[in-house]
């Protein structure tokens, strides 16, 4: 899990998920209603986030602030497949990923 006193792993976890997203910072601050500068002078690194900013980062992102602080080793043994999908869900609209879930619900009780 991402320490979130590591003000630097969590600035490359967002990268990461920009990145991913192709969303740029400017994107970022808008889906989390947050006021630009805030993000950007968080972005280099002159201010350690609060948890406040860590929960509307991760709701921008469609994620729990405990999935944004999991890192990669805390999914132990998934192999790359089930990591990219993992990656896809999250990459999702929330209720696209409910929608999702309901269709896996219903799929494994028809099979």
């Amino acid at each position: 899990m991402l320490d979130i006193y590591d003000n630097e792993a969590i600035i490359d976890k967002v990268n990461r998920l920009c990145k991913e997203r192709r969303w740029t910072p400017y994107k970022l601050a808008k889906k989390a209603n947050l006021p630009k500068g805030t993000l950007y002078t968080w972005l280099r690194r002159k201010t350690s986030p609060s948890i406040a900013l860590l929960g509307a980062i991760s709701d921008a992102f469609g994620i729990s602030l405990v999935t944004f602080l999991l890192d990669d080793e805390d999914y132990g043994e998934l192999t790359e497949e089930q990591r990219e999908f993992i990656t896809e869900i999250n990459s999702l609209p929330k209720e696209s990923r409910k929608i999702l879930f309901d269709f896996i619900t219903k799929f494994k009780s028809e099979n």
